[in-house]
């Protein structure tokens, strides 16, 4: 059997680590939340389904904001960030691509 080789600076890990910053104050400041998905589809509304167990965070707004950090899988090239108030309507979805470690909104 050949030895496997594994070039020096060879990185195992396969997460990535982002910086979340949202501020929607300029939006609302209503109670809400936020959470994050890895995996999603678009619906025929042209709205996103996000598969729940790809959460990779989630939780309060703060005045519209919420700042946090985060890992996420390197096989997903975007994500789903779902913002939901607690007054019924629809919630505020935004696509962002995963290529940096800052996420802003």
């Amino acid at each position: 059997m050949d030895e496997l080789v594994i070039p020096d600076g060879f990185d195992y890990n396969s997460v990535d680590q982002f910086d979340l910053n949202i501020d929607i104050s300029h939006i609302s400041t209503d109670r809400s939340f936020v959470s994050v998905y890895s995996r999603f589809t678009t619906r025929t509304d042209l709205t996103y389904k996000p598969d729940y167990s790809s959460k990779v965070i989630g939780g309060p707004l703060d005045n519209g904001t919420f700042t946090s950090n985060f890992s996420a899988p390197l096989s997903e090239d975007i994500l789903l960030i779902e913002i939901w108030f607690y007054d019924g309507q629809a919630p505020l979805q935004q696509v962002v691509a995963s290529d940096g470690s800052q996420i802003t909104w």
